[in-house]
Formats: structure tokens, C-alpha cells, sequence
């Protein structure tokens, strides 16, 4: 176990003990550090930030900063989601969303496409009770214990995890529990190097998204929206009541739909969404914190290529 999975693991079992201020700050120093360090994730997060036109080479540096800040303010909330009260939770958590998207997810099972936007454990666990029973899936990573210990904060906030292991296909899994029973399917969509990972556009730059959010809607015949997760300010009455100056804001975008079937209808939707997206990276760029390499300029496409000839 490296020397980060160690204070990780160390955070999860006293975080929830100690108060939300402190770990707010300690998690705020740690994303300092963590920029002054300027590792491979911090270079590849501005890499990002200037495709997006979210700054410019000049501000680059101050916009890594604040990004990175609101990264591990994710971690501060998740390290902490189980000592939240469900009053607590619902005060920090605000939705923009249509009539329509209420009555879908009403109805049945209903997928979202979301981006490494804001804090979406924190949006799980608001939308396992209110709007609908949260099924997802976590990468299966190393260390086992740490790989454990997110699985449980989630599973504990009400979310049904379905572990993508290494080689596996989790879409036979998702197909079989969005047709059985009632859920709100939620993936992780804008980053995807498997041989299933489509070309897309964001913010008018070529990349590449998972196909998931899309192939499962056909199939599954359920309605997509986009979910963009930003944070939030808290004032007055709200702050008091979340025991905490920042909140979330989810805002639905959709039924997304198409008239076409199979790779073509694939495509269509995987537009729209990555369409909507970008109009929300527009708006809110430094709440995403994607520290990996999304863009095609920044991937090595042949062995992207390979990939997707092996696995034909």
C-alpha cells in the first residue's frame, strides 16, 4: 500500500469522527500541496482546462488552483457522507429539472450521464431518497481495502454498486437491473479508453466518452438525461442547516432521444449528451476534475486503435 492509499485509508476511518470544518481545511491544504507539487494529474488537469477554454496559458495556473480545490472538496464530503443527517444532506443538495424528467423518473428506470463534475456520491445519496434507488459502478481498484471502503460509503447511502473488474462487461448487469426493477442509473461517461470508447466533441475539441449511457438507453429502452453537478455557496438558513458553507446543484438536461437504432442511434445520443455537456463545462469549467487525459490530443490513439481491434 503506497503512502497515499495509507492516509486514505487513515481518512476514511477518522474523518467521520472529527468536525466538518477541520476536514474541510485539511482537504483544502492537501489540494494546495497537491497543485504546488504540479504532478502528472495537475499538468494534464490544465492540459484540460486550456482545451476547454476554461483559461488562458497566462491563468492557467490560478484556474489548476481552484479546480484542484474543488476536487477535494469531493473527498472532504464523501470522507464525511455517513456522519451526515438526512437533513443535512438535503439542505446542501438543490436540483434544476424539468416536470418532465420528474414524471420520468417516476415512471421507471431512468439513466443519467454524468461528467467527473461537483460531488456526485454526495448527489447519490440525495437522489437514492427522493428520487429513485441509485445503481452505478466503481472500478474495481487496488488497494482491496480502500476499493471496500468507497464501495460501503456508498452502498450505506442507499446506492447498488456493480464492481467493473478487470476484462469484465458490466453492461449485461446494468441491462438486466434497469429492466427488473426501479432505478436511477447513473455512469460516469467522459472518460472511457476501453474498446468500447466512442469519438465525441467537447467544448468543440475531439475526444473520447463511453458509449454506455447511450447503448443502455436504447436497449433498456429508458429515457437519458445529462446531469451536470456543480458547487455551491450556502447562505443564511441553508447553511445553518447543512453545517456547511458549500451545497451541490444538479441540472437535468433531456429526455435526450433519437430516431435512429443501433451504432447510428449509439452516436446520435452520445452527441447530445457530450453536446449538453460541453455547454455546462462552458459555464461551470473549473467544477470539472478530470485529471487524466480525455482529449485525442493527448491520447495515444494507436494503441486506443488496438485496443478496439482486439476486443472486435
Amino acid at each position: 500500500m503506497t503512502v497515499t492509499d495509507r492516509l486514505l485509508n487513515a481518512a476514511f476511518t477518522y474523518a467521520p469522527r472529527l468536525p466538518d470544518g477541520l476536514v474541510r481545511a485539511a482537504c483544502a491544504f492537501a489540494a494546495d500541496v497537491a497543485w504546488l507539487i504540479r504532478g502528472s494529474g495537475v499538468k494534464q488537469l490544465e492540459k484540460n482546462l486550456l482545451r476547454i477554454r476554461a483559461a488562458n496559458p497566462a491563468t492557467v495556473s490560478k484556474a489548476s488552483r481552484t479546480a484542484m480545490r474543488n476536487y477535494f472538496r469531493y473527498y472532504a464530503e464523501a470522507l464525511r457522507l455517513g456522519a451526515y443527517s438526512k437533513e443535512q444532506i438535503d439542505a446542501r443538495v438543490s436540483v434544476v429539472m424539468s416536470e418532465e424528467a420528474r414524471r420520468d423518473i417516476a415512471d421507471g428506470s431512468t439513466l443519467l450521464a454524468l461528467g467527473h463534475l461537483g460531488n456526485w456520491d454526495l448527489a447519490g445519496a440525495w437522489g437514492s431518497r427522493h428520487l429513485a434507488p441509485v445503481l452505478t459502478v466503481a472500478e474495481h481498484l487496488s488497494p482491496e481495502e480502500l476499493f471496500r471502503a468507497f464501495v460501503k460509503l456508498r452502498e450505506d447511502a442507499g446506492m447498488t454498486i456493480i464492481a467493473l473488474e478487470r476484462g469484465s462487461r458490466v453492461f449485461p448487469q446494468l441491462l438486466r437491473h434497469s429492466r427488473a426493477n426501479h432505478h436511477l442509473v447513473c455512469l460516469l461517461a467522459d472518460r472511457d479508453l476501453s474498446h468500447t470508447g466512442l469519438p465525441a466533441s467537447l467544448c468543440g475539441q475531439p475526444a473520447r466518452v463511453a458509449a454506455g449511457p447511450a447503448a443502455l438507453s436504447l436497449a433498456a429502452k429508458i429515457p437519458l438525461y445529462f446531469v451536470g453537478i456543480r458547487h455551491v455557496r450556502l447562505t443564511g438558513q441553508a447553511r445553518r442547516a447543512a453545517g456547511s458553507p458549500w451545497g451541490i446543484e444538479l441540472e437535468f438536461t433531456g429526455p435526450l432521444t433519437t430516431a435512429a437504432s443501433g451504432s447510428e442511434g449509439i452516436a446520435d445520443l452520445t452527441a447530445q449528451w457530450t453536446a449538453a455537456m460541453s455547454h455546462y463545462l462552458e459555464r461551470y469549467p473549473l467544477d470539472w476534475h478530470m485529471l487524466q487525459p480525455v482529449f485525442d490530443a493527448d491520447l495515444d490513439l494507436a494503441r486506443v486503435r488496438a485496443k478496439q481491434e482486439g476486443a472486435a
